[in-house]
């Protein structure tokens, strides 16, 4: 990697990894934060689970924080003040990890990016960001927690953060933030280019990456299908612009040569639908948060899992997602697939009687083809004529079909209202007893909602308890897995993305399928 000049121009995609935050940040920062604490009258309350304090708005830091509450403006401080104690449980580390001024020698001078996260494996929207600074006998930390800039003073106690003191000022952001704090342990090797963040017990909490040893991106790593957050995603086209979901955003990139930076297009900043104020409505956040980030320019590099964003005072981590083998012999929910047959176009009802047959035995029901004259068809019927069911137990299967073309409309085992498409009256009886089929990940009709693994490509829709189609006062959620559909490679009409899902009612898993995503 090229050397940064003296003269700080980020305008090259090797500076911006090397010389930001720079040092007037920091030193302003410093300033502004210790100003606000020392002049500000505000009252004072103890803060809320000093560990984690989650999504809506809620900010992590250490144990015994503090959160000052003033209009418009948000101070956390979080303080150890016994630089004695020892905080470095014997076992909990690798015996070869560094300790006290070993430790910060190698941390210091380094941008480090949170790229895993082992308490939250989904993403957030802003990776954290985190500098070291001063000297063995006088540390600080200077960061980005995702949410805020942050920054302070602390104490080594072995391989663990001791006496601290960091501030953090702005606005908390919906988003489930990551933060350094005291008591945390920092397992980082020698000559090693990550480091391991633990909680006080040796629990892995995130492993965080140096920035400089990342690979630039070239313009040709930008083509894919990029998910943040809530699985929204980050389109680049060919005519070098992005388009996020919810709001259109727009930004230029430049190929630098050695890299790439993206910029906000000044010429497409409106969105559709302003407020009385002349802001935008309904932004979302992470339209607003690339926004942000990308104003300066943010360069772009290669990350362990797709790319990150980085600019001056954060990071932002695009994925893709990831592509699931389907399997004959199971559900697969992350792909939308009942023993190895996925919904949509052509696909038979006999394709799917022998994909099942080996697993659940012969069909319980089976309407036979309905004319769709006789039925009642509040949608769009994919232009064929006949409609048909297939059902074993409490597995239904949908076809719309005519002479050789069929379509598999939805599969759903459970509550049929899964499939969040209007189907006909159902011609089937009841089912006499379950089928007792489960997704990959053994999860069944039944289950608590927690049963569903938390993970990247899994994204949770809150219906509410006014949705019409429940009894008035249900808690109903849909939780949307997602997986890289394999067969889309940009020169095809294929999906970019494949999925099923579960509906959750008050808690308890009652139906999982999928269903075709077109005609």
């Amino acid at each position: 990697m090229t050397e940064p000049t003296d003269d700080r121009d980020v305008s090259t995609i090797m500076q911006v990894a090397t010389i930001e935050p720079t040092d007037e940040f920091r030193t302003a920062l410093a300033h502004r934060i210790r100003a606000d604490l020392a002049t500000r009258d505000a009252p004072v309350g103890p803060g809320r689970d000093s560990n984690r304090l989650g999504r809506r708005g809620r900010v992590l830091l250490a144990a015994a924080a503090i959160v000052i509450l003033v209009t418009g403006l948000v101070i956390v401080t979080g303080r150890s003040d016994d630089a004695t104690v020892e905080l470095d449980p014997a076992g909990e580390l690798d015996p070869d990890a560094l300790r006290g001024d070993d430790l910060f020698d190698e941390l210091e001078g380094r941008r480090w990016l949170a790229l895993e996260r082992y308490d939250d494996p989904s993403p957030t929207v802003l990776t954290s960001d985190v500098s070291f600074t001063g000297s063995a006998e006088d540390p600080e930390i200077v960061a980005h927690d995702g949410c805020n800039a942050y920054g302070g003073t602390f104490t080594l106690a072995g391989a663990a953060i001791g006496a601290a003191e960091f501030t953090a000022e702005g606005e908390a952001c919906d988003v489930d933030v990551l933060t350094l704090g005291a008591g945390q342990l920092i397992e980082l090797l020698p000559g090693a280019d990550s480091f391991v963040l633990r909680a006080d017990d040796g629990t892995q909490i995130a492993g965080f990456t140096d920035l400089a040893t990342l690979s630039p991106a070239t313009d040709d790593d930008l083509t894919a299908d990029w998910r943040v957050d809530e699985l929204e995603t980050v389109d680049f086209t060919d005519t070098g612009r992005v388009v996020t979901a919810g709001c259109p955003r727009f930004l230029t990139w430049d190929d630098l040569g050695d890299g790439v930076v993206v910029r906000l297009d000044p010429d497409h900043t409106a969105c559709p639908g302003a407020t009385d104020d002349g802001g935008p409505s309904e932004l979302s956040r992470v339209i607003s948060e690339i926004r942000d980030l990308t104003t300066a320019g943010a360069a772009v590099f290669r990350s362990p899992a797709g790319l990150v964003l980085v600019g001056e005072l954060g990071a932002i981590e695009l994925r893709t997602l990831p592509t699931v083998e389907v399997r004959p012999d199971q559900v697969t929910i992350a792909a939308g697939a009942l023993f190895g047959i996925e919904p949509g176009v052509g696909v038979s009802p006999d394709d799917v009687i022998d994909a099942v047959e080996p697993v659940l035995g012969a069909p319980d029901q089976d309407t036979g083809w309905l004319d769709r004259r006789n039925l009642d068809v509040p949608i769009q019927t994919c232009g064929l004529n006949d409609y048909r069911e297939i059902a074993w137990g409490d597995l239904v299967t949908g076809f719309w079909g005519s002479g050789s073309r069929s379509v598999l409309l939805f599969w759903s085992v459970g509550d049929r209202r899964i499939t969040g498409v209007n189907t006909p009256e159902s011609e089937l009886a009841a089912p006499t007893e379950p089928s007792g089929v489960t997704t990959e990940d053994g999860v069944g009709i039944g289950d608590a909602i927690d049963a569903i693994p938390d993970r990247f490509n899994v994204t949770r829709f809150d219906l509410g308890t006014n949705d019409a189609r429940f009894d008035p006062g249900t808690d109903v959620q849909l939780v949307s897995v997602g997986s890289r559909n394999p067969r889309a490679t940009g020169d095809n009409l294929e999906p970019a993305g494949r999925a099923g899902g579960y509906l959750v009612i008050d808690g308890t898993v009652a139906a999982f399928g999928a269903t075709a995503i077109d005609c």
